[in-house]
């Protein structure tokens, strides 16, 4: 597959990132990761079940899945004629995740310098570099600054409440068609749970990185 991030028009079909030098498999990795923030959730949870414990986290799951896709469908629209910035998010992420010290800034020069250097001799409809730009001021338009400060309660309830949820495994057993669908709920909100939780460590990080890049660079 060729490194270059996804264009609009003739290539608006396709997914995948592209990241410099980066692997298929990583990139593959970071789309099916992407897709299943925006197109891909988890199944809705009983709350009606009968069980005190297992209602009461049920509720609390639903009721943070609900407002967690609130703010991930903003983000995800925010960039949907801006798939390019969504590779190059990865991409920065990548770089500072494998080489110690280096800021996001610092691998954010790099990527860009790399789009660029993809773009050159290719018309301006299938240029990557202009829709980076368009992505990151996309984002800055939904004041990351606010979005962190409002993310945060949600963050650490999403967490003990995935610890609630996993700690209801062992809570039924038994093959009696009522335990096995109190069973059946409890996986769907551990589902729901996990989901809801990286979903927000996305968001968070997405909006950190988004504020720590030199908006010199962005242009």
């Amino acid at each position: 597959m060729k490194n270059s991030f996804v264009a609009l028009g003739a290539f608006a079909a396709a997914t995948m990132f592209v990241a410099g030098c980066v692997s298929g498999d990583k990139r593959s990795e970071w789309d099916a990761q992407y897709e299943r923030f925006r197109t891909e959730r988890p199944a809705a949870v009983a709350v009606n079940s009968g069980d005190a414990n297992l209602d009461a986290v049920s509720a609390t799951t639903a009721k943070l899945y609900g407002a967690t896709v609130k703010y991930l469908d903003e983000y995800v629209t925010a960039n949907n004629e801006n798939r390019p910035y969504i590779g190059y998010t990865y991409e920065v992420e990548e770089l500072v995740r494998n080489n110690k010290g280096m800021t996001e800034a610092q691998a954010s020069e790099i990527v860009l310098a790399e789009a660029k250097k993809r773009d050159e001799g290719k018309p301006e409809s299938e240029q990557e570099y202009p829709r980076i730009i368009a992505g990151h001021k996309a984002v800055m338009a939904l004041k990351p600054e606010n979005k962190l400060a409002e993310l945060t309660p949600l963050i650490a309830e999403a967490a003990s409440n995935v610890d609630k949820a996993i700690a209801l495994k062992d809570s039924f057993k038994g093959f009696d068609a009522n335990t096995l669908m109190k069973v059946k709920s409890v996986m769907n909100v551990i589902d729901q749970a996990q989901f809801t939780s990286e979903a927000l460590a996305f968001l968070r990080y997405r909006y950190e990185q988004a504020q720590s890049l030199d908006e010199g660079q962005m242009k």
